[in-house]
């Protein structure tokens, strides 16, 4: 992205996700309620395939291993 260009979308909730969680793991909670507590104040419940609302379905279509039956599905990839 270019300085000032604005972030929408999952590239948005996806850098705000990992702002959060770094921020309440730096507070000294533990990264898995770090995560779970991040999904749970972006309204993204903690359900198969919720991956597929945090990264833009081109990251899931790259990189299939990483992403759950699930979110690989809500992306589109087969």
């Amino acid at each position: 992205f270019e300085k000032g260009q604005t972030l929408t979308g999952t590239d948005a909730v996806f850098y705000q996700h990992e702002f959060l969680e770094s921020s309440l793991m730096d507070s000294g909670m533990g990264a898995r309620a770090a995560h779970l507590e991040t999904l749970g104040q972006q309204g993204i419940p903690y359900a198969p395939g919720y991956e597929a609302q945090l990264y833009h379905p081109t990251v899931i279509h790259q990189f299939p291993a990483w992403f759950s039956p699930a979110a690989k599905a809500a992306a589109g990839v087969h």
